[in-house]
């Protein structure tokens, strides 16, 4: 999946390019009202491998103009490395919980744990 941000200023330009990208079929979409610098960000959510033509649209319209932003953020990879380092801190988690546990029950522990 793909998730295609684009900033760009309020102005006669918004509903061409919310008609062209919405002709593209994308799963989600989302335009929010100017903030106070007078920018609009729309957001559309592509299944993988589509979303070039919303690109190439939004390009074409906004050719030429000053002050706008294209991003495109590949949803897989950043979910799958949030995954990786909450699992990993989980676990790192879960084992300092159960060493502690083994730490204050057993008879020859010391009276503190170490906190670093």
């Amino acid at each position: 999946m793909r998730l295609i941000e684009v900033t760009f200023p309020d102005g006669e330009k918004v509903q061409p390019i919310l008609k062209a990208t919405l002709k593209t079929n994308p799963l989600d979409h989302r335009l929010t009202e100017p903030d106070n610098q007078g920018k609009r960000l729309l957001r559309l959510t592509f299944r993988d491998g589509d979303g070039q033509k919303a690109i190439d649209a939004v390009q074409a319209i906004l050719e030429g103009e000053q002050n706008w932003r294209l991003v495109v953020i590949p949803i897989e990879r950043a979910c799958r490395a949030l995954r990786k380092t909450l699992t990993r801190r989980l676990a790192q988690s879960v084992v300092w919980r159960c060493a502690r546990r083994c730490i204050r029950t057993s008879p020859r522990a010391p009276r503190s744990i170490p906190t670093s």
